[in-house]
């Protein structure tokens, strides 16, 4: 009988996924960006540039996953900033593939490490108060301001 060594390991990935409340996903995608985005940043120390290129792209494709999950309806002030947020690293990332522009690629770092950290503390603070909609103007749900 052969084992495929990958299938556990994506069956854990699933239900790691599965059951992570919202805001530990955002942390994690978050923290997916960054990591691309460290990579790329070695990638271009390394003058590799189909790497940088490859990560850059992954970076902007989870940026983007985190643009369009924006709720606009409940959270409409808050979504208006971070999608201004999130465009604006966008154009860096791709400005900073164009030309190899380290500077940018560590400056989103920056900004995705500050609204990861943000994400920490509300999905921490969510852990210790978990039923906030039985307090008066708690309203439930997680809310992060940046």
């Amino acid at each position: 009988m052969r084992y495929q060594t990958s299938a556990p390991a994506q069956a854990y990935k699933q239900v790691e996924f599965g059951s992570a409340g919202r805001g530990k996903l955002v942390v994690m995608l978050y923290e997916g960006a960054i990591k691309f985005l460290t990579l790329a940043a070695e990638a271009l120390e390394r003058n590799d540039y189909a790497q940088k290129g490859l990560y850059i792209g992954r970076a902007t494709d989870v940026i983007g996953e985190l643009r369009s999950s924006l709720n606009f309806k409940d959270g409409a002030d808050i979504a208006r900033q971070l999608d201004r947020i999130y465009q604006y690293m966008i154009t860096r990332l791709w400005r900073a593939n164009v030309d190899r522009d380290q500077a940018a690629v560590k400056e989103v770092v920056g900004l995705l490490e500050t609204l990861c950290d943000a994400w920490k503390q509300a999905v921490q603070e969510q852990l210790r108060t978990p039923d906030r909609s039985s307090r008066p103007g708690g309203g439930g749900g997680l809310q992060v301001t940046v």
